[in-house]
């Protein structure tokens, strides 16, 4: 390991990429996180109070389940900055160079709760989503006349999200409703005070959750110190109190049923978990294209389906694959009387008629190659090992430069969220960096490469009459036991294994050989079985 070791991507930029390539090992490795994480799930849950209508403690935690991930990814950067500092390496932080323990003591610093500083009542910001209202619903059966002057009609379908998502257009086409959009925020701007009681029962979650940690794992002591303390009291309280206030409005209202896409957003669980209190039903719908994986990620692991009465998929396949997966892989909080649904119609039905019009690559020899980039967003992600943007970083270089040896032209589609980040890092290694969006850019080559299948992109491509080479990490990719078979007729494997170090290898032999079979591995037989039903 080198003696400075870079945090970021601008660190890895200033330090010279052969050279971090040359040297990359991570302090601690991923199943050091997914131990770590599995602590702190345990932790947390076991610290909430039972589940109650009038516990705003309970529902604040079951809102921000997705802290669970944060704080057990930042406890893990401090831990492996420990390790650091203990080695005597110096750490590179946008790139500027500092002990591990100023690196540790600016960590401490950093959002670890999901919500923190969320919450900020102001008539401008009331003023704000007042008009935001108004647009989001213009035309609505004058839905926004009687939002704003405090009426409501009983038993109405309602949104919170984006309406213009598919998934809500395909529900509201057939339900034949109207749905009307609502601004969570509208219903906070005037935030209670907690009682004595819920002030002291945060008091008592907060200390029985830090103990629980430290208890099991000592090294997390000073992570979890006062300034972890003092934020996850601000942020809970702050939702506590979001809550409050948003029941105690909707109980007068007798809600309806509430659409809530994306359900990963904050204060769109925090709404809905007041919604279903009050009366309500929530349903929720998936994201993206991708039904062919049951994962234990994603509305699993962040916690999703807990505010949820009824789940509505794309497809039957993709309601049989995320029944299967919550009877896998519970939190330990899920509510059993959530209804498992699909449209009538798959919602994947015109995409695959369409994509089957258009002809695949006319070269039986694959030549130009499309490397599907990695979110480099720094975010860890419990049962999938390795699976973060350093290794992630070290793995895609080592496909480049394979690629480039065998002869082929590289084409990489940088992630659309992190293409900032990345910049021109990879200018010189590739012929081509493509930022349009993977739906109107993959005709561009012969054979798209994937590293991982947990990508909405992925979905698509399967779906096409292109070839598609896999990269498959046993550790990384969990696939409910009739989905593997067919995923094998679609796309040529190639076996990928993650090390202790953090860096995950191939045999590049198996890569050209997989990249010569793909176009021969085109069975839409996965499709059929898990999309179109």
């Amino acid at each position: 390991m080198q003696k400075s070791y870079p945090l970021d991507i601008e660190s890895i930029r200033s330090l010279g990429l052969d050279a971090w390539r040359q040297s990359y090992e991570a302090p601690l490795n991923g199943r050091e996180f997914q131990r770590i994480y599995e602590l702190v799930a345990a932790s947390y849950m076991a610290a909430l109070p039972p589940k109650s209508p009038d516990s705003a403690l309970y529902w604040a935690g079951v809102s921000q389940y997705k802290s669970i991930n944060m704080i057990a990814q930042n406890l893990f950067c401090h831990m492996s900055l420990e390790v650091l500092r203990k080695r005597g390496v110096r750490v590179i932080i946008k790139a500027r160079e500092m002990d591990a323990s100023e690196a540790q003591s600016a960590l401490s610093r950093q959002r670890s709760i999901d919500g923190y500083g969320l919450y900020k009542p102001s008539a401008k910001a009331f003023l704000l989503e007042a008009w935001r209202t108004v647009r989001t619903n213009w035309g609505v059966s004058g839905a926004w006349r009687g939002l704003l002057c405090g009426s409501y009609r009983k038993g109405a379908i309602c949104i919170v999200g984006a309406r213009v998502h598919k998934e809500l257009r395909k529900y509201a086409e057939e339900t034949g409703s109207e749905p009307i959009c609502l601004r969570p925020f509208l219903f906070v701007q005037k935030m209670p005070r907690l009682s004595g009681a819920e002030e002291s029962s945060l008091q008592d979650f907060a200390e029985r959750f830090i103990s629980g940690v430290v208890s099991r794992e000592p090294a997390a002591r000073e992570f979890l110190g006062e300034a972890f303390r003092a934020q996850l009291l601000s942020a809970c309280g702050d939702v506590m109190r979001a809550y409050h206030n948003t029941f105690r409005i909707l109980k007068k209202w007798k809600p309806g049923e509430l659409l809530a896409s994306p359900i990963g957003n904050l204060s769109h669980r925090v709404f809905a978990s007041a919604w279903r209190n009050a009366g309500g039903k929530v349903t929720g719908f998936p994201h993206g294209n991708a039904p062919f994986a049951s994962a234990p990620m994603g509305m699993q692991s962040n916690g999703s389906f807990l505010v949820l009465d009824k789940f509505v998929g794309a497809c039957e396949g993709e309601k049989f694959l995320k029944s299967e997966a919550l009877l896998n892989y519970k939190t330990g909080l899920e509510s059993p009387e959530t209804q498992m649904s699909c449209f009538r119609d798959s919602l994947y039905k015109p995409v695959f008629e369409k994509l089957q019009a258009a002809p695949g690559p006319k070269d039986a020899s694959p030549r130009k190659v499309m490397l599907i980039g990695f979110p480099m967003d720094y975010i860890y992600y419990p049962y999938l090992i390795e699976y973060n943007t350093m290794s992630f970083l070290h793995f895609e270089l080592s496909l480049i430069e394979a690629l480039k040896k065998a002869g082929y032209e590289v084409i990489y589609k940088a992630h659309p969220d992190t293409m900032s980040e990345l910049g021109n890092l990879y200018k010189d290694r590739v012929d081509r960096i493509e930022t349009g969006r993977f739906e109107s850019v993959y005709q561009q080559a012969d054979c798209l490469l994937f590293p991982h299948l947990h990508s909405s992109t992925f979905g698509f491509a399967m779906m096409t009459n292109h070839p598609i080479v896999l990269m498959f990490d046993e550790n990384m990719n969990w696939l409910h036991k009739e989905v593997r078979p067919l995923l094998e007729k679609r796309c040529a494997f190639v076996k990928a294994a993650s090390d202790d170090k953090g860096r995950i290898g191939f045999n590049p032999e198996d890569l050209s050989a997989a990249i010569k079979r793909s176009p021969s591995v085109i069975d839409h037989e996965i499709i059929r079985r898990f999309a179109l039903k």
